[in-house]
């Protein structure tokens, strides 16, 4: 049989066409395929506040995990437990982050390494000695009494004035020592706790400040108060104080020597009304970065492991003991190095130097983002409830601020 020349140029031409068509359809799909997936990924990466709830929301209704994958139990052989990924809000860029703050009007306060910086309604405001609205060169902490935001530095304290700037107080407290490492506002007084013991200040004495009015007498009303290892008589084992937290009639006090805690109904000068955890008789580590009350126990976390005090609080007047449960990187935690906790709704979330975990019903979850970025060294955590019934937890680094819907994390 003679072949058709022409018929074969046909029939191959026909062929190049078909493989033509078929490589120009797995282009386009490719292309598509790509845009999708940037599309996706730009909109987490450039989420604002108001965008992620509503992205957070959706993901949380239509990405749920299957509980049995997320969650391990503990058991006798494991107790290591599976990671949980979620989406993260877009970085907001601080210098490095102390303390996070949430008022009553939404409002974000930072403390950082350069002053204090403001998240409001998606904007970013700073107050820093560079723009004349800060006092200090750094800020250690941070407090909202309700009415009035407070920040310690390394020279002292100072309050948020609604002309938008910080003014120092420093010379109207008589601090014990301007090395402010934290202040707390138990809804009665000001507790400042400082290089050289914990001063604290009544309603009164506060609302004379602010207001202009001092008094050159030592009034009850007006006198500050300290405890130190002396006024207490060694209840108190040292003056080098770092955090204050009240837990109902008792305030916890961590400082250079361990954790002094102290029954507020009896005198701060009897050492007997004082409870102490010395580092050097337990197995806690120094120092004691941050502490936390679930409603039964205290909570330490420690650059070697996170501690809780055996002996529930209702029981510390009747049998009040020093022993400790420990948990480390043995038990699921991302990292024993443990710089900032906060307890909310049944869940402690954990800030390490190797990301964020948390733990519930007596499991322990590494928290990463979806991205699969590298976690950074967490500095500090705080909680936002939210009317739209969305909790934030505010994560504070070394390079700013991002926050994560805990419900996606459910």
């Amino acid at each position: 049989m003679i072949n058709n020349p022409h018929e074969n140029r046909r029939n191959h031409f026909a062929i190049t066409k078909t493989v033509t068509t078929v490589f120009v359809t797995i282009l386009v799909l490719s292309i598509i395929l790509y845009i999708i997936k940037s599309t996706s990924r730009k909109k987490i990466d450039s989420l604002q506040i108001s965008q992620y709830k509503a992205f957070s929301q959706n993901s949380q209704d239509s990405d749920k995990i299957n509980e049995k994958e997320k969650i391990t139990h503990f058991s006798s052989d494991s107790r290591r437990q599976k990671n949980i990924s979620i989406a993260f809000s877009q970085l907001m860029p601080t210098p490095p982050v102390n303390d996070i703050k949430i008022d009553q009007y939404k409002r974000v306060w930072i403390a950082t390494e350069k002053g204090v910086y403001k998240i409001e309604n998606d904007e970013l405001t700073s107050f820093t000695t560079e723009n004349g609205k800060f006092p200090f060169a750094q800020a250690t902490c941070i407090e909202f009494d309700g009415k009035n935001i407070w920040v310690g530095g390394l020279y002292g304290i100072s309050v948020y004035k609604e002309n938008g700037k910080f003014v120092s107080l420093t010379p109207y407290f008589a601090l014990p020592s301007n090395v402010v490492w934290d202040i707390l506002w138990d809804g009665e007084q000001l507790w400042v706790a400082t290089q050289k013991g914990v001063a604290f200040y009544k309603s009164l004495k506060i609302d004379n400040i602010l207001n202009g009015v001092l008094f050159s007498n030592k009034t009850e009303d007006n006198a500050t108060k300290v405890l130190n290892s002396s006024t207490t008589n060694n209840g108190l084992r040292s003056s080098w104080c770092t955090q204050i937290a009240r837990y109902y009639n008792w305030l916890a006090v961590t400082h250079d020597n361990g954790l002094s805690i102290l029954n507020l109904g009896f005198p701060g000068a009897d050492p007997r009304s004082w409870k102490n955890i010395d580092h050097a008789k337990s197995s806690i580590s120094r120092p004691i970065q941050d502490m936390i009350f679930d409603g039964k126990n205290i909570w330490l976390g420690t650059p070697t492991g996170l501690m809780m005090i055996n002996t529930s609080l209702r029981d510390f007047d009747s049998r009040f003991s020093s022993e400790m449960i420990s948990f480390s990187e043995l038990h699921g935690l991302p990292s024993n190095n443990i710089k900032s906790m906060v307890y909310h709704k049944n869940t402690i979330w954990l800030g390490t130097d190797r990301g964020l975990a948390r733990i519930r019903n007596n499991q322990i979850q590494t928290i990463s983002d979806l991205s699969g970025k590298k976690p950074e060294i967490i500095r500090k955590v705080a909680i936002q409830g939210d009317a739209d019934n969305i909790t934030l937890l505010w994560i504070g680094t070394d390079f700013g601020v991002q926050f994560i819907n805990t419900q996606m994390a459910d």
